[in-house]
């Protein structure tokens, strides 16, 4: 992931989260951890928000971008313990002021309704469903935060949706038949683009 400023960027790997110029050096671990996926830069580039798996469960945490130190719990969703769940796809919006995020309980991951998308507040307060009709993945703010693109696996289609901030407005863009992922909007918000195997059995970049 891109820190904002577009200097830098983030992504996990072995021993934890790593930090390094966008030219490849000044590469360095900032926080040492096993089983952390999905790190991406807060909207202002000051800390780095994750998914973490432990003792059974996905949380979302966040750290320093610059000094690492130790991980803050986003409470972005009430822990079950009787009934594991988990978070996933992090997306702060670009204003600061929410973030997107899907969460599953363990006992419906395999199951039509098993992972739904949800927006908060960043500070965890107001979670709110968007949609929970399906299997969702890899939520992305339009530039003004008042819309999400996502891929969503619903009786009504498979493919990208877009809908407003709050949930409504929802509408499938691409093809059904194809495999849509990775929705990415322009910085004008009048386009997105994906990866779709609308033309062959690969992945090729669409809009």
């Amino acid at each position: 992931s891109w820190s904002p400023d577009g200097e830098c960027i983030v992504y996990h790997g072995r021993g934890g989260i790593w930090v390094m110029n966008r030219d490849g050096s000044g590469n360095q671990l900032l926080f040492e951890a096993k089983d952390i996926i999905d790190p991406v830069f807060s909207h202002d580039g000051r800390r780095i928000l994750f998914n973490w798996y432990r003792d059974g469960e996905s949380f979302i945490y966040s750290v320093d971008a610059t000094t690492g130190g130790d991980p803050i719990l986003l409470p972005l969703f009430p822990a079950a313990s009787t009934d594991p769940g988990f978070h996933g796809d992090v997306t702060p919006s670009p204003d600061g002021r929410t973030v997107a995020f899907t969460y599953g309980k363990q006992s419906q991951q395999f199951t039509a309704n098993s992972v739904g998308l949800f927006v908060a507040n960043m500070d965890g307060s107001d979670v709110h469903l968007i949609s929970d009709v399906g299997r969702h993945a890899y939520p992305e703010w339009s530039p003004d935060s008042s819309q999400l693109a996502f891929f969503g696996h619903r009786d009504d289609g498979e493919g990208i949706y877009v809908a407003n901030a709050d949930g409504t407005g929802q509408a499938l863009l691409s093809a059904e038949w194809a495999i849509d992922w990775h929705p990415t909007w322009s910085p004008d918000s009048e386009w997105i683009a994906f990866t779709s195997t609308q033309s062959s059995k690969s992945q090729d970049i669409w809009i």
